[in-house]
């Protein structure tokens, strides 16, 4: 059986809380094949007395490697290390591989004629990132059209109009 009691440390004046700590060795021991595959991990309660720590701490963790894919949960079993884990390759970030990225998607974007294309020439070599558009139906348009008819309502800015556009597109247009 695993010494889990004697090769897992924590540190406790870490910002890191402790079911991540666990997590990320648990993990560091799959990789290194210290845990083989299907090994049963020990229950929370048994953990927990082990490491000293909360059986909340153990079922945090454990939920946090069942989501992460390194752990599988058998109702009234256990829970075990994935049998069939993905083999990892690091590659650097000059491979050409990894440069090569797909000039089209699986699926299509909805293109409006409102909406101007950002044509900037992109050179070779450089990686763009952005943050994209943001989702029209997350804009409060209750609360903008309440402030502009506020604003409207003054004497001195009479001459400007808010006309909301199906998709939520808000534009001032001048009399």
């Amino acid at each position: 059986m695993f010494p889990y009691k004697t090769s897992i440390q924590f540190d406790r004046k870490s910002n890191q809380s402790l079911y991540l700590q666990l997590s990320n060795q648990i993990i560091q021991f799959i990789k290194n094949q210290t845990l083989a595959p299907n090994t049963k991990l020990p229950g929370s309660r048994t953990l927990a007395e082990q490491l000293k720590v909360h059986r909340k701490t153990i079922v945090a963790c454990y939920e946090e490697l069942l989501l992460q894919g390194w752990v599988e949960s058998v109702p009234k079993k256990g829970t075990f290390v994935l049998r069939n884990l993905p083999v990892l390759h690091h590659q650097k970030l000059g491979d050409p591989v990894v440069l090569d990225f797909k000039k089209s998607t699986s699926f299509s974007f909805y293109k409006n004629s409102i909406l101007p294309e950002n044509l900037a020439e992109k050179k070779e070599g450089l990686m763009y990132l952005n943050d994209g558009i943001s989702d029209a139906r997350l804009t409060p348009i209750d609360e903008i059209a309440r402030t502009y008819r506020r604003v409207c309502a003054k004497k001195r800015c009479s001459n400007i109009c808010l006309t909301v556009l199906p998709m939520a597109i808000l534009r001032y247009e001048k009399f």
